[in-house]
């Protein structure tokens, strides 16, 4: 049997130790309570703190005539600017700082679109001229020009679809009007020598010799009669 002495002896020591452990607690809870209230304090504006500015002080503009957009080695990726004849343009880059695509404003006013390979030849451009025709061109590494589609021509309004060959000349051609739906080929002078389509004159298809001259033509008049025409 254990003594009666020893036994308050121990409990007035665990006693003891709940006391200082709710102690530290206490005071724990106490300066993380003044930390929260210093920060809070610090964030609301004080008495001897400036006011907000107003609206009309803070700069709404950045005037450059050059911004230039870097990556993380410092290497240039893309431009914002004007060119020496008064052109904006925005410019952006490969790894390599080939330029890829550029968006510009000629300086008679007309938007164009152009993509790059990776050899800084020029491979698509979509464009609007003066007449208000809206073009996409289509190249080859050679920078020639291997299709087209437009629309809005002069004079017709006409979609039209070009497809050329390594030299250049147009080979092919798809021209759709409010009229006309025709497809034509061409040889190498570029003479029409084949025609297929829906036009005035009817549906049919034609054969036409090197000066252009109609040879043959096999199809529906206008008048609903089919026609063989040598």
């Amino acid at each position: 049997m254990q003594d009666p002495a020893r036994l308050s002896q121990m409990e007035f020591e665990k006693l003891d130790r709940e006391r200082r452990r709710w102690k530290l607690a206490c005071l724990m809870s106490f300066f993380a309570s003044l930390a929260l209230m210093s920060i809070l304090g610090a964030q609301r504006p004080g008495k001897d703190d400036p006011p907000p500015p107003d609206d009309e002080e803070i700069p709404r503009d950045v005037v450059v005539s050059k911004l230039s957009l870097v990556d993380f080695t410092g290497d240039c990726r893309g431009e914002l600017g004007c060119m020496a004849d008064l052109s904006p343009y925005f410019s952006l880059r490969d790894r390599a700082g080939k330029e890829r695509l550029r968006v510009a404003l000629a300086r008679n006013e007309l938007p164009t679109i152009t993509l790059l390979g990776a050899s800084g030849v020029e491979l698509v451009r979509l464009s609007v001229s003066d007449k208000g025709m809206a073009e996409v061109s289509m190249k080859d590494a050679q920078g020639i020009t291997r299709a087209s589609l437009s629309h809005g021509a002069p004079g017709t309004g006409a979609a039209r679809l070009s497809l050329s060959d390594g030299k250049g000349i147009e080979r092919c051609l798809f021209e759709a009007s409010d009229q006309e739906g025709v497809l034509s080929f061409f040889d190498r002078s570029h003479h029409a020598r084949l025609r297929f389509g829906l036009d005035r004159d009817g549906a049919g298809l034609s054969l036409l010799d090197g000066q252009g001259k109609t040879r043959a033509r096999l199809g529906i008049e206008g008048d609903g009669e089919p026609a063989l025409i040598l």
